[in-house]
């Protein structure tokens, strides 16, 4: 892959290889404490804890989305007003992730997955005590912490996975992730039977579940110096992990895997920032916002006020109706992404080896063109039944058909840029993908509907799914230009 062109045909026989004899990329140390030296039950157990706690921070923070018709007839405001406490949300993640992550990236992960989970804790508690409107607002925005997971879990993938499992480990996480859209169908059965205050409480609950479960989870932050160990093309075994190396792991901070040099202020809010002027993380930063806002937070913030309007559900219908929907098409859209691109660089992989040439990262954009397809016409679905069908299954249809290409365009989009890139600065790139989604999600919470209402729900997603392609056609350019980009912005800060 291009993230390590110097393996040559001349360098190959003194790297490390796998047990097909290609060259591991990237290249591991022989320090135990390299995550990418931790051996697989370590590595796929780790990858399990984060997609869990990825999965159950966002459903910590999308449980209530079905209980707009209860807080709409509680608070005595309309169910379209009744969403911007999931407003208020959406915008504070594009926040805290920009404050924590450098403090993270100083001090270990598990620190921060620590403090994110508690202050979610805490203040879902609050919120749902809240007398007020504007204290649901304040205290469901101020839960956004948790974010901080999700972002810092799709970043640890590239330090300890090498480059042909990272498709799948990527889908995996993602797939997990999406997985929070069981909460439409959760918080909708725990809102119709038991208000909608005990949706946050159940889900205060189940976020500090995860607490026990984060100090038993292993550093996965250090990038150890490179420190090749010379063979003669053995495949790659994993040095042992003794219980005193383990234990180690175990550490809330190891000082000799730290920077020596704190946290500045620019690497809050400028460092991440600064990336926006590479193309190969600006766009399919952009096509993973567009794509997740439309096809995953519309139907899941938007669609209870909507199927609430038009079919008259209550918010157990409305869980069932969008989470089903979201989850089984995720789970198709898996399918076809993650091990897929990864069977394809591997191929390619083999087939370069013989000729001593460098696989190109936009090989895996290959696997985006069937996302990009299926997102409009999914768009177009949804429009055209919610505004002309006289049930809800057409709807539901729709949007589970979206799903799978979104699914497809994330984990492709998250592997690309994320893995095969800049694995280096995996966790800002992480940043800048949800900052992006957050303002899409957040905008869109303010315009979707007034904007179906007034021209029809068919015009208006027509015009979401011209605006996808828009967007896509970014993604698509780089598959010929990437390379070519990658390499006159190659001063990318380390």
């Amino acid at each position: 892959m291009s993230s390590d062109p110097s393996i040559t045909r001349e360098s190959r026989s003194s790297l490390i290889v796998d047990e097909d004899g290609l060259p591991l990329i990237p290249q591991p140390s022989a320090s135990p404490l390299d995550p990418l030296n931790y051996p697989n039950w370590l590595k796929y157990w780790t990858l399990l804890e984060l997609s869990l706690l990825a999965f159950m921070s966002s459903l910590t923070g999308s449980i209530i989305n079905p209980a707009v018709p209860e807080i709409a007839r509680e608070f005595r405001i309309s169910p379209h007003v009744a969403t911007y406490q999931a407003t208020a949300y959406t915008g504070l993640t594009a926040v805290v992730a920009l404050i924590l992550i450098p403090f993270a990236n100083t001090y270990g992960h598990r620190m921060i997955f620590i403090l994110a989970s508690f202050l979610t804790v805490v203040f879902s508690i609050i919120a749902a005590e809240s007398t007020s409107f504007g204290m649901l607002i304040t205290f469901r925005g101020l839960s956004a912490f948790h974010d901080v997971n999700i972002v810092l879990g799709i970043a640890v993938i590239p330090n300890i996975f090498f480059v042909g499992q990272r498709g799948r480990a990527t889908g995996f996480y993602i797939f997990v992730h999406r997985l929070q859209h069981l909460s439409s169908i959760i918080g909708g059965y725990i809102s119709f039977r038991l208000g909608w205050r005990w949706t946050l409480r159940f889900g205060a609950i189940l976020q500090g579940k995860c607490h026990p479960v984060l100090f038993l989870k292993a550093l996965v932050d250090a990038k150890s110096a490179l420190n090749l160990r010379f063979n003669d093309a053995k495949p790659y075994q994993p040095p042992r992990m003794t219980l005193p190396t383990y234990l180690r792991c175990l550490r809330l901070m190891d000082p000799e895997r730290m920077p020596k040099q704190g946290v500045r202020f620019t690497d809050i809010f400028l460092r991440p920032l600064r990336l926006l002027r590479y193309p190969s993380i600006l766009l399919p930063a952009l096509s993973y916002a567009v794509v997740d806002s439309l096809g995953t937070h519309g139907p899941s913030i938007i669609g209870p006020s909507q199927f609430t309007e038009i079919f008259n559900f209550d918010s157990a219908q409305n869980g069932l109706a969008t989470g089903l929907s979201i989850v089984i098409g995720s789970l198709i859209g898996e399918l076809l992404s993650g091990w897929v691109t990864d069977l394809l660089i591997r191929r390619a992989r083999e087939k370069a080896s013989k000729s001593g040439e460098v696989v190109q990262a936009e090989l895996r954009l290959r696997g985006f063109w069937l996302g990009a397809v299926i997102v409009p016409l999914g768009l177009l679905m949804f429009g055209f039944t919610i505004q002309y069908a006289d049930t809800p299954i057409a709807p539901c249809i729709a949007i589970g058909f979206t799903s799978i290409g979104a699914q497809i365009v994330i984990s492709v989009c998250f592997a690309y840029s994320c893995n095969d890139c800049y694995p280096m600065q995996s966790s800002d790139i992480s940043q800048i993908f949800n900052f992006f989604k957050a303002l899409f999600t957040l905008s869109l919470t303010f315009y979707e509907v007034p904007l179906a209402r007034k021209i029809g729900y068919q015009w208006a997603f027509i015009a979401f799914a011209l605006f996808c392609v828009i967007i896509f056609s970014g993604v698509v350019t780089l598959v010929f230009k990437g390379a070519e980009w990658r390499k006159n912005t190659s001063d990318i800060p380390p």
